[in-house]
């Protein structure tokens, strides 16, 4: 005998959508959340399945459960809303699945997981120096330096690719990264603090690799100390930058940094925040990570930033590029997304813009006695985030043309 009729079946419904909806959307919320903050893509794509494993089972017992009891229930409107329900959740489990799985399969390699606590903090001047690895091992060591506003914390892949058979030493400069501001000038106590590392440790011609600022004064070093290093990486960096534009003076040129300092530190709060969030964006590929640099450089005092790149704009080390004879590794890299590409380079195929994106580098280095430029496709500023294999795969080809006992 077929139940009546349930007068409650529209109430039903709409109570059971809209609990579904609640309980589909704080699921869909937090198993995203899970999956971003995930930074290796096994544990990813590890908590995709295990989510849709599970939402599949509640949909199926939720099936089940109707079809089994509807028949034998007195309100059938009840049982349908539930089945109704479940599915909601499962639909918001299986859409934060796909955003999960597509950022564990879309190609980008996000860094690896954060690395053990340093065996020791050395504090030397304006510099912090975490250092990894074993103790005494003979080969070069490797000084790490970040880019303008980071800290330790961009090295991580790297840290992780290399820790285990060779000393490290990650740099954090004063004023980046939450740390306590110095006064300047900036580059020359960074360049005393990591001569005095040198010396306090004993190390004997320490690999230097350096991101951004971090490049310029790890090439600042080279030029000033030849003799003190066995050679440089020098990620995303040129020996004069911003180069100079079209039709510009140096003067101009000057002008123009002192008013985009003078911004850094003026600028209310929000518009910092929202014009350094933007900026990021265009740096590095993946978008959680992206928010992550944003997360670390907002933690940096304002006037050590707009400082420290003052000085390092205004700084040419083009004229001394000859001084250095140790080999140097420049990683430049390559994104038809990149903040530099206009509409001739678009038009360029994948091969064309490598080329060029090489030559300019190239170009810019053309002072150096023994300078590589390697380009790595598919990233932007932020190599070690976008693809740290390819960087450190770069980095060790590097370090095996060297010298294993300097």
């Amino acid at each position: 005998m077929t139940p009546a009729r349930d007068p409650y079946a529209f109430q039903y419904g709409f109570a059971g959508c809209f609990l579904g909806g609640i309980v589909g959307t704080v699921l869909a919320v937090l198993g995203l959340a899970a999956g971003l903050s995930s930074q290796g893509r096994p544990s990813r794509i590890g908590m995709s399945i295990t989510v849709i494993v599970v939402d599949v089972a509640l949909a199926i017992l939720a099936f089940m459960a109707y079809r089994w009891w509807a028949p034998r229930s007195r309100h059938p409107s009840f049982l349908q809303a539930f089945a109704v329900a479940f599915a909601i959740i499962g639909l918001g489990g299986l859409t934060l699945c796909s955003g999960a799985l597509w950022g564990a399969f879309s190609g980008v390699a996000l860094a690896s997981p954060v690395v053990t606590a340093p065996t020791q903090s050395i504090p030397i001047g304006t510099v912090r120096f975490d250092k990894y690895g074993p103790a005494n091992d003979p080969a070069p060591a490797l000084i790490l330096i970040p880019a303008l506003s980071m800290s330790a914390w961009e090295w991580q892949s790297t840290i992780g690719a290399f820790a285990t058979d060779r000393v490290i030493y990650a740099a954090t400069i004063a004023g980046f990264d939450g740390t306590t501001p110095a006064s300047p000038p900036y580059l020359q106590q960074a360049d005393a603090a990591v001569m005095k590392l040198v010396a306090q440790e004993q190390l004997k011609r320490p690999v230097l690799v350096g991101h951004g600022f971090g490049g310029h004064l790890a090439l600042r070093l080279m030029e000033e100390h030849p003799d003190a290093f066995a050679g440089a990486v020098i990620v995303d960096q040129t020996p004069f930058f911003p180069p100079l534009q079209a039709g510009q003076t140096v003067e101009q040129r000057a002008q123009s940094i002192a008013s985009f300092t003078d911004g850094i530190v003026s600028a209310p709060d929000w518009l910092y925040q929202d014009q350094l969030q933007s900026t990021i964006a265009t740096m590095v590929t993946d978008t959680a990570q992206a928010q992550n640099v944003a997360a670390h450089s907002l933690r940096s005092d304002r006037a050590t930033v707009a400082g420290a790149m003052s000085e390092m704009s205004l700084e040419d080390l083009r004229p001394n590029l000859g001084t250095v004879t140790a080999p140097l590794l420049v990683i430049a890299p390559v994104s038809s997304q990149a903040p530099y590409m206009n509409d001739r380079l678009r038009a360029l195929t994948p091969d064309q813009l490598t080329a060029t994106v090489r030559n300019y580098y190239a170009s810019e280095y053309a002072g150096a006695r023994n300078v590589t430029v390697q380009t790595i496709a598919n990233s932007k500023d932020f190599v070690m985030l976008d693809q740290p294999d390819a960087l450190n795969a770069a980095i060790k080809n590097f370090l095996s043309t060297l010298p294993a006992h300097p």
